[in-house]
């Protein structure tokens, strides 16, 4: 009887832990605690989280989300007390495992159990792959740097959708275009990957490469939804930077400011996401903040070149050198492996400063890590330009060396050929220029040094074809003074003479201007073009009525066009400018009394007769001031102006004016006519010949009257004979 009872009391026991256990098994405890009490709360978390760290969960309960991938048999029972008699095998991908990157299958965790006779072994069964589910369960071990995780519970059907293997494919494309730095098309390949069906997970890694695509080919603001979408459901700090970046290089500083500062607080110790943020804050002007930030990480990063070049560049940026230059001396020393870029920086900063011996000096310490730098070449050349005359050499041979390693640089050639020719190497410079023309052949500045190079080494015909070239491209005015300069080296005199007319009207400084009307009208004034002299000869005389040359050529050019008044007013304006230069000023003498005498100016004998003497007294044998001197004693009724005259008579018609003028007041009419009576008549400006033929006009009447005068007295002398 007491065995039975006993019996009984064990049967009943029994039975009450069996429906216990079932209870337990349909409500999802635990079924590893035979009286269905559950040992610790369940944590919510990532199987990334815990593949980070399992040993910090062994012994807790779980719940994350994940994707089904396969069954897997990989047991060790030995060791973790899982053995397959009693547990099913499976493997899951975690949700931030992109499936489209490259390896990703092989990121998967096999080590996923399920008791053979549980629910959740039946709802497992089920699975298709790549299904998202939500599991609950116990991380039993670590084994092989994974967590192992036995399941108590499955939640299925998370998604109507299922990823497949054409969309992953097409993801996969995406990524590789952006690997190979095709980021339009990547974008483009994205962009068609979102039409698929995904579920939330996937279309947000789907949108954080596509937004990234964006980014990267410029778009920035295509870029910024994507990533906005992606980040809602990833947030990860590489997509918070990215989005942060995108806003920051749309002009949306301030936005990116307020995004990247909460995604900074929910990841402090991601690098790239600290120097994502001090970029937005430099660029809102913000330095103390975008300073704290950048050493912020460089303290997660102790050492880290990213960090100093980016507080550097801060630094810089804002004009604090001295700051800049103690930041990268400290990465010098701190950085670790090569710090060529630092002394490449240091060396700017130094170039900033006009200290340009320093500067070539961490240039040239810079150069052993980047050799074949052209960069390099070209910071350390102009370093060496700067720093005088005597390191010019060393300038031109780095030019050349940058030129060696890149022979498409074509701004830099014009360097090198403004440097030679500012030190007068001009065939060097126009060996230069000539590369940089090749490539840039009309450039007005190259042009015109060269030109001047070939001038400076006497290479006129050269010179000319540059400037006439040169003045085709840019019009009138210096290239068409330098034309004029070697065409009259050249003598080509008429040429040079219009190419300096037209630099004499061109829109120009004064000075310029002068000096080119100046030349033009003493050019046409040697080939007796009066006409073409006149205007610019009166442009110079405007310019500068004071200028002895000016009022000469101005009264030469008015004289032979005859107009004697605006001669004699020129000159007679420059009196008080005729000591300045004694033989210029006795050909203002000159000519002064030549048209005073053409005029028949009488009022000013005084200072006409002393302007004359002088004149004559200078130029004794020249034929215009013998002329001026004969002309003079015949208008001061002096007999020895016949003796002046009479050799010029010939060739002269104002010596024939002047005879006529002299016979006629002695009333030597004979005399007078025998001149008149020369058949060729010399050339001469208008208004003397107009003299010459009153003064004909009035020997006739003269002669006339005297024919007159005799036959009257003729005839009285006859009837007085008569009587």
């Amino acid at each position: 009887m007491h065995i039975a009872r006993s019996c009984c009391f064990l049967v009943l026991f029994l039975s009450l832990i069996s429906c216990q256990m079932l209870v337990e098994d349909r409500e999802g405890a635990n079924p590893f605690n035979p009286w269905g009490k559950i040992n610790t709360q369940i944590v919510e978390t990532s199987l990334e989280e815990i593949s980070a760290d399992p040993e910090s969960f062994i012994g807790q309960h779980v719940e994350f989300v994940c994707r089904f991938h396969k069954s897997e048999k990989k047991f060790h029972s030995f060791y973790t007390g899982i053995g397959e008699n009693q547990y099913e095998g499976f493997s899951v991908w975690g949700m931030k495992n992109v499936l489209f990157k490259e390896g990703s299958f092989a990121r998967d965790n096999p080590f996923m159990y399920v008791e053979k006779r549980s629910r959740a072994k039946t709802a497992l069964a089920k699975l298709k792959k790549f299904e998202v589910i939500k599991v609950v369960g116990e991380v039993k071990s670590s084994y092989l740097e994974k967590p192992w995780i036995v399941i108590e519970n499955v939640e299925t059907q998370l998604f109507s959708v299922r990823l497949n293997e054409k969309a992953l494919g097409q993801a996969r494309l995406g990524l590789s275009l952006i690997e190979d730095e095709q980021f339009v098309a990547a974008a483009k390949e994205l962009q068609a990957t979102l039409e698929h069906d995904f579920d939330t997970y996937m279309e947000a890694q789907v949108s954080k490469y596509c937004g990234y695509s964006f980014l990267m080919a410029g778009q920035y603001e295509e870029a910024i939804p994507y990533l906005d979408d992606a980040f809602s459901s990833i947030e990860d700090a590489e997509t918070g930077g990215w989005w942060g970046e995108a806003l920051v290089r749309a002009g949306k500083t301030k936005e990116a400011i307020s995004t990247m500062e909460n995604v900074v607080e929910q990841f402090p110790s991601h690098l790239g996401l600290r120097l994502s943020i001090a970029e937005a804050y430099s660029v809102e002007g913000n330095v103390d903040l975008c300073l704290r930030h950048a050493r912020a990480a460089l303290n997660l990063q102790p050492g880290n070149k990213k960090s100093y070049v980016f507080m550097g560049k801060v630094l810089v940026d804002s004009k604090n050198d001295e700051a800049a230059l103690k930041i990268y001396r400290e990465a010098e020393s701190k950085a670790v492996g090569d710090t060529g870029n630092f002394n490449w920086s240091i060396g700017h900063i130094y170039y900033r400063c006009k200290q340009y011996q320093h500067s070539f000096n961490e240039f040239e310490v810079a150069k052993r890590s980047y050799p074949d730098s052209d960069s390099l070449c070209l910071d350390i050349a102009r370093s060496y330009r700067e720093a005088g005359k005597k390191f010019h050499v060393k300038a031109a041979r780095n030019f050349n060396r940058a030129f060696e390693i890149n022979e498409n640089l074509v701004a830099p050639r014009l360097e090198l050929g403004s440097m030679h020719y500012d030190d007068q190497e001009y065939i060097a410079a126009i060996t230069a220029l000539d590369a940089y023309l090749l490539k840039a052949k009309d450039h007005v500045p190259a042009l015109i040094m060269k030109g001047v190079s070939h001038e400076k080494l006497g290479q006129f015909e050269k010179a000319s074809k540059t400037f006439a070239h040169l003045e085709n491209l840019n019009g009138k005015g210096y290239a068409s003074h330098h034309l004029g300069f070697n065409l009259l080296a050249l003598k080509k005199y008429e040429s040079s003479a219009e190419a300096y007319t037209r630099a004499a009207w061109a829109k120009s400084a004064e000075d310029f201007r002068f000096d080119a009307a100046l030349h033009a009208g003493s050019l046409y004034l040697m080939l007796d073009k009066y006409n073409k002299a006149l205007p610019v000869c009166e442009l110079a005389y405007s310019l500068k009525p004071k200028n002895v040359a000016t009022a000469i050529n101005a009264a030469l050019a008015n004289e032979g066009m005859g107009k004697h008044e605006r001669a004699f007013e020129v000159l007679s304006e420059s009196k008080d400018i005729y000591t300045a230069n004694a033989s210029q000023s006795i050909i203002m003498m000159q000519h002064w009394s030549y048209n005073a005498l053409v005029l028949g100016h009488t009022m000013e004998l005084e200072d006409l007769a002393l302007s004359i003497k002088e004149v004559h007294k200078a130029r004794p044998k020249n034929e215009k001031a013998l002329l001026c001197y004969g002309w003079a004693l015949a208008r001061s009724d002096d007999d020895t102006c016949l003796a002046v005259l009479q050799p010029l008579i010939k060739n002269n018609l104002e010596a024939r004016v002047a005879s006529i003028e002299f016979y006629l007041g002695r009333d030597r009419l004979d005399d007078a006519q025998l001149i008149a009576k020369n058949i060729s008549l010399p050339s001469a400006s208008e208004s003397v010949v107009k003299s010459y033929r009153v003064l004909l006009e009035r020997l006739q009447d003269e002669l006339k009257n005297r024919e007159e005068r005799l036959e009257k007295e003729a005839k009285v002398a006859k009837k007085r004979q008569n009587n």
